[in-house]
């Protein structure tokens, strides 16, 4: 069995990175006081930082996405494009602790696990470090329900 905690954060869904800022302190003296024997393993926006602030020795962090290494790619087109160039500077401030967290985390971790092999060279390309690719799990029945496919095509996007 494990045991899942969530404890209470200020959660601004529609500015995750002034959420991100907005709650360092309760992140912080929630994972201080965890057991530094266990084995802290992280993924997620918040997990560089956590990763830091935990105070074992035994630290595997998990990276999935681009947004977790402080990147957020613009892929948009038109005035799209614009808004997000928009939204991105006026975050800059909080995508920099972001960063810096992202810095301080691939540095102070026993294992760096990428899920995909484009993840992991960004990863040695942006901060020379190597991560191990472990692809995501699927499984034939999450496919197929009943003999019948669900759909013709599958996209997966990790």
């Amino acid at each position: 069995n494990v045991e899942v905690t969530r404890f209470s954060i200020i959660e601004l869904p529609t500015f995750p990175y002034l959420e991100y800022v907005i709650n360092r302190r309760r992140v912080k003296k929630y994972i201080e006081q965890l057991d530094s024997n266990a084995i802290f393993i992280t993924q997620g926006l918040w997990g560089n930082m956590a990763i830091n602030f935990f105070k074992g020795n035994k630290k595997i962090l998990f990276i999935r996405d681009e947004y977790q290494l402080g990147a957020i790619p613009i892929i948009e087109s038109g005035i799209k494009q614009i808004i997000k160039s928009i939204y991105i500077l006026l975050n800059s401030l909080f995508l920099k602790s972001i960063s810096n967290d992202t810095k301080k985390a691939i540095s102070n971790k026993n294992l760096i696990i990428a899920n995909s092999q484009f993840i992991a060279n960004i990863v040695l390309k942006k901060y020379k470090q190597v991560a191990k690719v472990v692809y995501p799990c699927i499984s034939k029945k999450d496919i197929i329900i009943n003999n019948n496919v669900k759909s013709k095509k599958i996209t997966l996007i990790t």
